[in-house]
């Protein structure tokens, strides 16, 4: 009997030793348990999920600065997009030069040099005499009707085109200068028909020249420059 009396109260002893520990052990459990539950994700299927709080970021709404700029970005698209189509158009529409009239300018300018170059002088140009450059042109109609006719531009055609023609001399002064301006001659500038004033369509074409016995307008080379529109 003192054997089973002492047995159990050392159980007895035991339990109470241990009790503290395993109820210490079951609330930190619970607490644990309740740490994984208090997110609504904290468990999906039996898997165990990790929530990361990220910093909270600038989430702020639209100001009125923000609208402004905005708006003028969208203006200055627009407008830009505006100017380049009116360009474009413009351009497009722009009247080219006709093949034919090209073929004119072209016409008129061999006719010149080969009708008033001295002979055996190729591009060299009678100028003071009664059929040189300067006085048979002056002699003509303010049309140059007698040119054109020697040019061949007068033909009778049922789609005939009435062209205007320019003839100018520009001096070496003038082509040093950039300004192409007409030479002056003896009775005033080498210039002869309608004037030419930057028209639209307008076919140029170029001859390098000299006048004869003449070294003031052309102390270097001259320009005879022919232009029909």
């Amino acid at each position: 009997m003192l054997a089973r009396d002492a047995v159990q109260k050392l159980r007895t002893v035991v339990e109470r030793v241990q009790q503290p520990a395993e109820l210490r052990r079951g609330a930190a459990t619970k607490r644990a348990v309740r740490r994984r539950i208090s997110h609504p994700l904290a468990f999906v299927g039996g898997v165990r999920l990790t929530v990361r709080k990220d910093k909270p970021t600038n989430d702020r709404g639209q100001t009125p600065q923000d609208f402004a700029v905005g708006v003028a970005v969208l203006l200055l698209t627009i407008i830009a997009t505006f100017v380049f189509i009116q360009n474009s158009v413009v351009t497009t529409y722009d009247r080219p030069v006709s093949g034919d009239v090209q073929e004119s300018a072209d016409r008129v300018a061999s006719y010149v040099v080969e009708n008033y170059s001295v002979e055996d002088k190729d591009n060299i140009l009678r100028y003071d005499s009664s059929d040189g450059i300067e006085q048979s042109l002056n002699r003509d109609t303010d049309s140059l009707d007698r040119l054109r006719a020697g040019a061949g531009l007068d033909v009778a055609t049922d789609r005939r085109i009435n062209l205007s023609i320019n003839v100018t001399v520009v001096g070496s002064d003038a082509l040093a200068d950039g300004s192409r301006k007409p030479a002056t001659g003896i009775s005033g500038e080498l210039t002869w028909g309608e004037a030419y004033k930057n028209q639209d369509g307008a076919a140029s074409t170029a001859r390098v020249v000299t006048l004869e016995d003449e070294s003031t307008i052309c102390s270097s080379n001259c320009l005879l420059v022919v232009r029909v529109w």
